[in-house]
């Protein structure tokens, strides 16, 4: 649970720190050890970390879920259900795709609308957004709730992604297949992405948008995880609205 720490102030009077307890499970993921590097040696949070040789230990784990205030769910989406269906009583935070349209889930993308941070806030589980998704959603979504752009249009949806963002897997296929013609390629040929069912529902789109993402090979390495965007559609929206729409962004 939560720790308190007194410290003295500037002007002498002791003030409170809380640290809350983070427990990451899949901390040796890319995404794991992404966020584990964010948190660690922030001042209010204490990391809870697992021994390599405990990290698919079922009792271990739970542990870690009861002695944390967060739990962070980097892992598959499969291994992310079973996880969510074993801490009934610990809030989560899920950065898998299982849970982002599901029941009893916040979409962890606090521009959604002006009462959606407040909703993760109180939220005891909440789903974080994809990178595909919240740069679709926060282009689409104020368009369509501002009336200027019609739910029943079609989109097309062009992006493109660092390979890195695919996990260690997509990674290590990546770079064996590595050439110059090469890094900058399509997937998923047959418009089945993933990501496809939250960019409908969060972008209150009617008809599913024609998505063609690419993976990518960026200039500089800190560039590997970025993700770009572009959307498309056939309307014959005037500047006057374009200009109106902007103002909402």
């Amino acid at each position: 649970m939560a720790t308190a720490n007194k410290r003295a102030g500037a002007n002498g009077a002791k003030r409170v720190e809380v640290r809350h307890r983070v427990f990451i499970d899949g901390q040796a993921g890319t995404t794991g050890l992404e966020l584990a590097t964010r948190l660690r040696g922030h001042p209010g949070i204490e990391l809870l970390a697992i021994d390599d040789h405990a990290r698919k230990d079922p009792a271990r784990r739970r542990e870690l879920y009861d002695a944390a205030d967060v739990a962070v769910l980097c892992l598959p989406d499969d291994a992310a259900r079973e996880a969510a269906a074993s801490a009934p009583n610990t809030r989560l935070i899920d950065a898998s795709t299982a849970h982002r349209v599901a029941d009893g889930w916040t979409y962890g993308l606090p521009e959604l609308s002006p009462e959606q941070r407040a909703a993760i806030a109180a939220a005891k589980r909440v789903s974080n957004p994809g990178c595909y998704p919240t740069g679709f959603v926060l282009s689409v979504r104020p368009l369509i709730d501002a009336g200027l752009l019609a739910p029943e249009l079609p989109l097309r949806v062009h992006a493109v992604s660092g390979y890195s963002g695919g996990g260690k897997s997509l990674i290590a296929k990546y770079e064996a297949n590595d050439a110059p013609s090469l890094r900058t390629r399509p997937y998923a040929l047959d418009l089945m992405h993933k990501h496809l069912p939250e960019m409908r529902t969060y972008a209150k789109t009617k008809p599913t948008p024609l998505f063609s993402p690419f993976e990518s090979q960026p200039e500089t390495d800190d560039a590997a995880s970025e993700t770009d965007a572009t959307q498309e559609a056939e309307t014959d929206v005037s500047s006057d609205k374009i200009e109106e729409a902007s103002s909402l962004l």
